[in-house]
């Protein structure tokens, strides 16, 4: 059966380093005559094969660069993701910072109302009902 398209390559490379390792080992004994057709045809395809030498090496090269290429571009969106992420947060820390301070003047403004029902009221009268009778006025 002949190996999915998507992983030719990988497939074949581990069964050509596994005859190279029987080459290696001298295990060329004692085969038979399938076998040897095999090692002849396999031999013939691997001189063919060096023969593209060029156009393979050349691939690689143009694989390797595409892939650089992607990975410079997915380096540069997250770069940009993390330059969009300081300037929300750089915005919200400036729109936090007007919220404070309006907070500030808000205190304030209530702590001038309560201090004037404080000293312009009866002693009868309670801290609460001074307090609730100068802030509806805000």
């Amino acid at each position: 059966m002949g190996n999915m398209s998507y992983c030719r390559f990988e497939n074949t490379a581990r069964d050509l380093q596994d005859c190279l390792e029987a080459i290696e080992n001298n295990e060329m004994t004692e085969m038979s005559e399938y076998e040897v057709t095999g090692l002849e045809s396999l031999l013939e395809t691997c001189r063919e094969i060096v023969a593209y030498r060029h156009e393979i090496e050349r691939a690689i090269e143009k694989h390797n660069e595409e892939q650089e290429r992607l990975e410079q571009e997915e380096r540069e969106y997250q770069e940009e993701l993390e330059r969009e992420e300081r300037l929300a947060e750089e915005e919200r820390q400036a729109n936090l910072t007007e919220e404070e301070v309006e907070t500030e003047n808000t205190a304030e403004d209530i702590k001038k109302i309560v201090t004037e029902a404080l000293s312009g009221c009866p002693s009868t009268w309670s801290k609460e009902y001074k307090l609730f009778n100068n802030l509806k006025q805000l």
